[in-house]
């Protein structure tokens, strides 16, 4: 999507972590199209970095915010009423432990699920709660989130389970909203190089599985993420609501790779081997 438009109002970005965030990407596109824009990171060590971003585009409004934290919580939506009506709200927030993403998902402790989904999908309907007396009727709400909510991936196990609900949650809050017509639509774009996919060990048959099963034989660029996340969150979206919107590059339609991929798979079966497979930089995906 490279159409251009122009955005007014104020719109909140939570859940930066550093420029190759999907958050941040759609907070970047907010504020080129004229939006205002504020944005925040988990914490004081992530705080240098944000603002860095911010000024390269004028973003000066950024605050740390620990979605876990009931307490950062109350200030910060304390202090998002002084900029009320809030126009849109994008939640960037998820986490599962790194050390349980492999092996089998009924291993899955107890400990890890609580957190897994509370910071993947409970926080979303926190955020849902404290941003909607600061809409006016017609506000957009946006969350991202990933095709393992459809069909269970390698390396992914409590994640796939939190995207699952998180989607559930979208429709249940567009529900909730719907009176207001306050829109509550969620993103979901195929395997990236994003920072939290450096916690997924192993990425490589995810992400080479996808290209060659997606009709474009690619995945998801940044810069369509931060387009269509821009596109959720202005008028141009109206009449839209509890919607999953795939920008997988056809990967949900497609059920085996198209003929003109084959070379894709024949390489991937020569260059994988499960026994020795490491994690690089270079083959870094994630949601």
């Amino acid at each position: 999507m490279n159409a251009t438009f122009n955005l007014s109002g104020t719109f909140v970005v939570m859940g930066v972590l550093n420029s190759y965030s999907l958050a941040w990407q759609i907070a970047e596109r907010l504020r080129r199209s004229g939006a205002d824009v504020i944005v925040t990171c988990q914490s004081l060590d992530l705080l240098p970095n944000v603002k860095k971003l911010g000024e390269k585009v004028g973003i000066r409004s950024i605050f740390v915010c620990d979605m876990e934290k009931s307490e950062d919580m109350d200030a910060f939506f304390a202090e998002l009423a002084n900029h009320a009506p809030i126009a849109g709200f994008v939640h960037g927030a998820a986490y599962s432990d790194p050390k349980e993403l492999t092996g089998r998902l009924v291993d899955m402790s107890r400990d890890n699920f609580v957190r897994t989904m509370v910071v993947s999908c409970y926080t979303f309907l926190d955020c849902c709660r404290r941003v909607e007396p600061l809409m006016e009727n017609g506000g957009k709400i946006l969350t991202l989130t990933f095709g393992a909510s459809l069909a269970s991936c390698d390396n992914y196990n409590g994640m796939g389970l939190a995207k699952a609900a998180l989607e559930a949650a979208v429709r249940a809050a567009a529900r909730d909203f719907g009176g207001r017509e306050i829109a509550v639509n969620a993103l979901s774009p195929t395997t990236m190089r994003t920072a939290a996919a450096r916690s997924v060990k192993d990425p490589y048959p995810l992400a080479y599985t996808w290209i060659a099963t997606s009709l474009f034989g690619r995945i998801t660029k940044p810069e369509e993420v931060a387009a269509w996340g821009a596109f959720l969150l202005s008028p141009l979206s109206d009449g839209m609501t509890g919607e999953v919107v795939y920008i997988d590059c056809g990967k949900r339609s497609s059920g085996m790779p198209p003929k003109r991929h084959a070379h894709l798979v024949a390489e991937m079966n020569g260059k994988y081997n499960p026994s020795s497979a490491t994690t690089s930089a270079a083959a870094t995906t994630g949601e």
